[in-house]
């Protein structure tokens, strides 16, 4: 079978795949490189499943750290890299150990829970998670499999959540790659007081965050308006969040959904394969 090799660089994000000819397939398999300054908190997404375990499992899923050893003082959980998943309570945090417990006697690298175990633990798909490389720069990986199905959907309730694509593509805001259903925009006022009052996404950036407002009126020309995600100038935009990329969503308003299209067969972002 012939097979494609894809790679796309954007923003320190690089995403290598191999497709089939004829389409999405279960053997698509690819991965997210990001830079990852030490010490330095990073929202990232994890696009793709595990090739050899559950869906989402963090031990063969996200890779190219720095372990650090076990210790009796607990320093270890200082000088470890993390990584911390939302949860009912709050996160869950893991470590990456250079000699995480598997059973008596036998130690191996990877992700562990605060007891130094190596565990079987997962990232929920479309959530964000925070990521900290502490013992040194690093090019955080994430790689496995590409999901298969068509579309996937998931709420983001009228408080911060931490949120990301479901498939390995960039999304272009307010493109048909993702979607919302049941949301409540506002109307643009002049006070500006619909900055406050509209739905919100956040996503990272070198100086903090870019928020993006859905207004009902949105500004596309002169004359033109429609709902849609909007700069700070209340503009209709079209700018994308790269593969791999978490963010924050706030529903202001109410809850809504976002709906993700897996478009790995042909995305408007991705050029000519």
């Amino acid at each position: 079978v012939n097979m494609k090799k894809i790679a796309i660089v954007a923003s320190g994000l690089l995403w290598a795949t191999g497709i089939f000819a004829d389409g999405i397939s279960s053997d698509v398999v690819g991965y997210t490189t990001k830079d990852a300054p030490q010490g330095k908190f990073l929202i990232l997404n994890a696009p793709f499943n595990n090739l050899n375990a559950e869906e989402k499992v963090i031990n063969g899923l996200i890779g190219g750290v720095e372990g650090v050893d076990y210790d009796d003082d607990n320093l270890w959980m200082i000088t470890a890299t993390q990584v911390q998943v939302p949860d009912e309570k709050g996160y869950t945090t893991y470590f990456y150990l250079n000699d995480g417990w598997v059973s008596d006697g036998v130690y191996k690298p990877g992700w562990c829970d605060a007891g130094g175990n190596i565990v079987d633990g997962t990232i929920t798909s479309m959530l964000g998670f925070w990521f900290k490389s502490v013992p040194s720069a690093a090019m955080v990986k994430c790689s496995g499999s590409a999901p298969t199905n068509s579309q996937a959907s998931i709420l983001s309730p009228a408080v911060f959540s931490l949120r990301g694509n479901a498939f390995p593509v960039p999304i272009k805001l307010n493109s048909e790659l993702m979607t919302v259903e049941g949301i409540t925009g506002v109307n643009y006022d002049d006070d500006n007081i619909w900055m406050t009052t509209a739905p919100q996404i956040q996503v990272p950036s070198e100086k903090g965050y870019t928020t993006y407002f859905y207004l009902n009126d949105g500004w596309v020309s002169d004359g033109v308006y429609k709902p849609g995600w909007c700069d700070a100038g209340g503009n209709i935009v079209e700018d994308v969040i790269e593969i791999g990329q978490g963010f924050w969503t706030k529903g202001v308003t109410g809850p809504f959904k976002l709906v993700f299209k897996n478009n790995l067969s042909g995305s408007e972002l991705d050029g000519d394969k």
